[in-house]
């Protein structure tokens, strides 16, 4: 009994290894891609249009929490159970999910009248809902795809339909393309990623399309938690665009944070994929009652703080050269944004992994009610800071001011809330060591920005793995799984040295 729990829990790892890799190659090529738009778009459109369009974008953010009704989350835990239902699953939650994007649509169209926008943002909130629709069917997919553990399905489509994205856009705005025609490519984009996603996923599971009413109301019913989680986590992420957008009558504001918005929403790729390989076996392994829990919370805990404190205290730190090389003068107030999102990175990375968490062992109730805190905070808070940071700066430095604030509250009653044994002292350790490595990162990095771009993250790119090694921050026995998973690699590599 003693061998066969480790032996299980290496199987497990590997497994995740091996998922993780399939949407680590994904994401790695469609962040290469979300780049190259982020870079060139805005540079067409200017920070007046990225405004306009983004706060096209925020409303349907928030207003497809409705069509989806947390069907999708509810998908992947239910498929991930019971696998051989999938015909019955896809096709009553894409009947619900129809039925409420009908309503949904009146809804964003009424909101849209009775906050007095401009003809262009109303025509622009139109032309988004119509790729919110096709975009909830890539949602329902993917949720089953996710639950069936097809993350290779997932990666090709996801890399293809961002391909297809990347270049419409860029082409129609090199041809001379204005800010409708571009929100006439993320409808097509949407739309052909639609198509691909619902083909591959009854490629990779043959199933017929079934519908069953006493199944609808059922969804309705357990898809109330996650809908509740999801509609305030909407809010809570794009309420600082719809305020501001109220508070603020300068697109190019608007402009500014969209800009450090999507910057920080990019870096969000590497917990993303670690979640999505973990949701699905962290599910089923509370179903089986598998005591291992413990242990991969634990060391995906380590894990994010690792990666993320680099990451959000090197981006903090170069935000400013960064936006300059980029975007020029004209996005100047989208660095000081960014500078403050990075350390929001940091607290964000753990509050994912939490609330993920929280969900798989079904306490989403939980961590729906510290959504609904953290959503009604950040309202007034952005009302008071938003219009105090325009005092000194860019606005958009209030809405990063209120995101630091709740997301630590966040992280704070995430961890009241897990079980107790899943974290201890060797993570609290493991934190202050990881901080202290990056701390020291930041001073150098901060210091040799005078001195170029190149030199400072090189810099970065060396203190901080130097720092974390003599600190002796990874514990002993994940250095070895460390050692053991690279040494594939690592033979290769003196071979070829030999040879």
């Amino acid at each position: 009994m003693t061998t066969a729990k480790p032996a299980s829990q290496e199987g497990g790892i590997r497994k995740i290894l091996r998922n993780t890799s399939y949407l680590l190659g994904s994401q790695l090529t469609t962040w290469t891609m979300t780049i190259a738009t982020m870079v060139i778009v805005p540079l067409y459109l200017g920070p007046e249009g990225i405004g306009e369009f983004g706060v096209a974008e925020s409303v349907w953010l928030v207003a497809s929490a409705f069509t989806l009704f947390g069907l999708d989350t509810h998908l992947v835990k239910t498929v991930a159970r019971e696998p051989e239902k999938v015909s019955i699953y896809f096709g009553t939650a894409l009947v619900n999910t129809v039925f409420n994007y009908v309503l949904t649509f009146g809804g964003v169209m009424l909101f849209a009248y009775i906050s007095g926008y401009s003809q262009l943002r109303i025509q622009l909130i139109m032309i988004a809902g119509i790729g919110s629709f096709a975009y909830s069917f890539i949602n329902m997919s993917q949720a089953v795809l996710t639950g069936l553990e097809r993350f290779d399905n997932i990666s090709k489509i996801t890399v293809i339909n961002r391909a297809i994205f990347t270049v419409l856009a860029i082409s129609v705005l090199l041809l001379g393309g204005t800010l409708i025609h571009y929100a006439y490519v993320t409808v097509v984009s949407s739309v052909i990623g639609a198509i691909l996603m619902v083909t591959a996923l009854f490629r990779a599971n043959r199933f017929d399309f079934k519908y069953d009413f006493a199944l609808s109301k059922e969804f309705f019913r357990e898809g109330r938690p996650y809908f509740l989680a999801l509609i305030f986590l909407r809010i809570y992420k794009e309420a600082d665009t719809i305020i501001m957008a109220e508070l603020i009558e300068d697109s190019a504001e608007l402009g500014w944070y969209r800009i450090a918005d999507q910057l920080f929403g990019t870096l969000m790729f590497l917990p993303n994929l670690l979640i999505a390989t973990l949701f699905p076996i962290l599910s089923r392994l509370h179903g089986e009652g598998d005591d291992s829990l413990s242990t991969y919370v634990s060391k995906s805990f380590n894990f994010l703080f690792l990666i993320g404190i680099p990451i959000g205290l090197g981006i903090s730190a170069i935000a400013k050269p960064v936006i300059d090389l980029i975007y020029g003068d004209a996005f100047w107030g989208s660095a000081n944004i960014l500078q403050y999102l990075g350390f929001v990175l940091i607290i964000t990375y753990q509050t994912m992994l939490i609330g993920y968490f929280l969900i798989s062992i079904d306490k989403q109730r939980l961590w729906t009610i510290t959504m609904i805190v953290a959503a009604l905070a950040t309202i007034p808070l952005d009302y008071v800071l938003v219009p105090f940071a325009a005092t000194f700066g860019p606005a958009g430095v209030g809405g990063a001011m209120a995101y630091l604030i709740t997301e630590g509250g966040m992280v704070i009653a995430g961890l009241y809330f897990l079980p107790k044994g899943y974290l201890d002292s060797s993570n609290f350790l493991f934190f202050v060591k990881a901080m202290v490595a990056g701390l020291l990162m930041y001073a150098g990095v901060i210091w040799l920005t005078n001195f170029g771009l190149i030199p400072a993250i090189a810099a970065g790119a060396v203190i901080y793995p130097i720092a974390i090694l003599l600190l002796r921050t990874i514990p002993a026995e994940d250095m070895a799984i460390i050692q053991s998973l690279a040494a594939p690699l690592t033979n290769r590599f003196q071979r070829f040295r030999h040879n």
